[in-house]
């Protein structure tokens, strides 16, 4: 009897452990992510809370990074109402380079650029500082089908720029969403194995970068950009990050020289970011 009164105890600590270990084993499994997040594409990036945002001061869009062993995310946050109006109207490209330098190869364009734009319209609402905020609605409206397709190219395996859906079983999948502050977010996922294998990607520092479109007749005008690095830091510590910003290339004002260009130009922004597995 003593025995036995000894040995109970040990057996409901073993069946705890025992629960508590399978419990971690099936987390386990369900989530690889680095950090244990599990990603949803959906525009809600609330499980984003704990991973570093670095935005950029020009356009206020703030940018974030994560991945696990089978996804490379990305989230945007974007505050400024006509940096809204404007991606959508002239699109926006994001590039991966897994040399971690500013190439563009391996692109994902989203939303996709008109050729038809109104650019005087858009140029107006971002020259005039009193004009009201675009309403996210109206855009959606106007722009309809341009924000239910992206385009894809220098993926593993692709030869041709391909037109899909935003929603993927086997490639790029995106979400966008806005709050109730008119704040507009968007997921990206990419697949690892259309960037590479595991192996080779472990540990790499890439380069993420976004390209804020200019109207067609501009194409060769003034460009800026900004680069940002992230390298992913231990639990507790925040990351390190340093900016910089790469000088204009043209006078900043138009033909007769009164006129600003700066709302017309490429604007480039560039993360780096480290692969972990």
């Amino acid at each position: 009897m003593k025995n036995s009164i000894l040995l109970l105890p040990l057996l409901i600590i073993f069946a705890s452990v025992t629960e508590t270990s399978a419990k971690n084993f099936n987390k386990t499994k369900l989530y690889t992510d680095t950090v244990k997040i599990p990603h949803i594409i959906d525009g809600n990036i609330a499980e984003w809370a704990n991973i570093p945002f670095t935005a950029d001061k020009e356009t206020e869009i703030a940018m974030a990074m994560d991945n696990d062993k089978e996804q490379l995310y990305v989230a945007l946050k974007i505050t400024n109402q006509r940096t809204q109006l404007r991606l959508m109207k002239f699109g926006m490209n994001l590039f991966i380079d897994l040399k971690g330098k500013h190439r563009e190869g391996t692109t994902i364009e989203f939303p996709i650029k008109s050729s038809s734009a109104d650019f005087s319209q858009a140029n107006g609402s971002q020259r005039d500082a009193n004009a009201a905020p675009p309403d996210p609605e109206q855009i959606k409206q106007q722009l309809g089908v341009r924000l239910i397709f992206m385009k894809v190219s220098g993926f593993e395996g692709q030869e041709n720029e391909k037109t899909l859906g935003l929603s993927n079983e086997n490639g790029a999948n995106i979400a966008f969403a806005w709050d109730n502050a008119k704040v507009m977010y968007i997921e990206y996922a990419v697949p690892v194995n259309s960037l590479g294998t595991i192996a080779n990607l472990t540990g790499k520092k890439i380069s993420i970068g976004l390209r804020l479109n200019a109207p067609d007749f501009s194409a060769q005008g003034q460009r800026t950009g900004t680069t940002t690095e992230i390298v992913k830091a231990p639990a507790g510590s925040g990351p390190r990050v340093s900016t910089s910003r790469a000088p204009s290339l043209i006078d900043p004002t138009g033909p007769s020289g009164n006129t600003p260009r700066n709302s017309i130009q490429e604007i480039y922004i560039w993360n780096k970011y480290d692969m972990k597995f």
